[in-house]
């Protein structure tokens, strides 16, 4: 059985390791809920048309039912309730933006996502009259404020969650210990000793 260290329990680190689990692997969780964690405020909407220009995500109808079926698994192993399909509201604010929009729904690989409704629904309180619209669909939401916190319950109950910070200095010697250690750091991986050359690009938002 191959066994390995995650350092970093966000996102990224909590879908590897589930991942990694599922195949058979014996997997350790380091992390200590450091401040300025993207994961926990992450909004964690699936979107298959995104951008000013609304261009169709890259590989959707690929990634999406993967995606779908990964957290509603994830919903039955750990108890929670995570995943939510759902509908997008986008709002047109100029006639160009409209026209485009329209174009879009008319171009193929756009019809079966986009559409113009005539109104905005039950959001039509929370805005001004006046404005276009366009609806999206499929898209989902999964709640990773719910998600993060069970999945570190789980790992702790299982003996194999570490709640503290790796010192780099702790690497070589925790290396015997495992077949890998995957750093799963986000932002702090640029001050990773281990990956100096790489080109880090933070950004926000």
């Amino acid at each position: 059985m191959k066994k390995f260290l995650i350092v970093g329990q966000g996102i990224a680190g909590t879908m590897l390791a589930w991942s990694l689990q599922r195949r058979g692997a014996a997997v350790h969780l380091a992390d200590c809920a450091l401040p300025g964690c993207s994961s926990m405020a992450a909004a964690g909407v699936i979107n298959p048309v995104t951008g000013r220009r609304f261009v169709r995500s890259w590989r959707f109808t690929e990634f999406y039912p993967v995606a779908r079926s990964a957290y509603r698994s994830l919903e039955a192993e750990l108890g929670i309730s995570i995943w939510t399909d759902l509908s997008i509201l986008r709002l047109l604010g100029t006639p160009e933006e409209a026209n485009d929009w329209s174009a879009r729904c008319a171009l193929p690989g756009y019809a079966d996502f986009l559409s113009v409704p005539a109104d905005a629904g039950h959001w039509a309180a929370a805005v001004k009259p006046g404005f276009h619209y366009g609806r999206i669909q499929p898209a989902a939401r999964v709640n990773f404020s719910v998600l993060l916190p069970a999945f570190r319950q789980k790992a702790r109950a299982e003996g194999c969650f570490f709640e503290k910070q790796i010192d780099y200095r702790e690497i070589p010697q925790l290396s015997a210990a495992y077949d890998g250690i995957i750093f799963c750091e986000g932002w702090r991986a640029r001050e990773n000793p281990f990956f100096p050359d790489l080109p880090w690009q933070t950004a926000k938002g």
